[in-house]
């Protein structure tokens, strides 16, 4: 599972960015072994990804598309599961990559953004309790 924030301050309502489709990929090795695994997966149910008003807490499970950084002039949290995913006991994640495809832009300006996993062994869907995205135990790494 992936939660994602805006990072810095974005000047609200200069900007939505619409994303939709998907896909994470993952590398993975274990000690002892001479090849690294390869992963490829997309979000494949509709509360696997999710929308939160940062303000409020509020959590939009029915959206088309997610809307990042903003909804409007509301700021969000986006969440988004990927499932049947194991990593086997002892391996490195060597590397990972996540690919949106943006469906319409209205400016040119730069989202930065600080993803976080979830820190469980198996992450359970999204539900419209408030702060279920950024309510849910984060890992101490996050990447930029």
């Amino acid at each position: 599972m992936l939660l994602a924030h805006p990072t810095g301050a974005p000047e609200i309502g200069a900007y939505r960015w619409l994303w939709c489709v998907f896909l994470a990929v993952a590398l993975f090795g274990v000690a002892g072994q001479a090849s690294a695994q390869s992963v490829v997966r997309s979000v494949s149910a509709d509360a696997d990804d999710a929308e939160q008003d940062v303000s409020s807490g509020v959590v939009d499970l029915t959206s088309s598309d997610l809307e990042i950084p903003l909804e409007g002039a509301a700021e969000q949290y986006i969440g988004m599961r990927f499932t049947n995913i194991t990593v086997p006991v002892g391996a490195t994640i060597t590397g990972a990559n996540i690919q949106f495809h943006v469906d319409e832009l209205e400016t040119n300006t730069a989202v930065t953004m600080t993803f976080y996993g979830e820190d469980v062994d198996d992450a359970g869907t999204f539900t419209i309790t408030n702060n279920d995205i950024w309510g849910r135990t984060k890992t101490t790494a996050s990447v930029n």
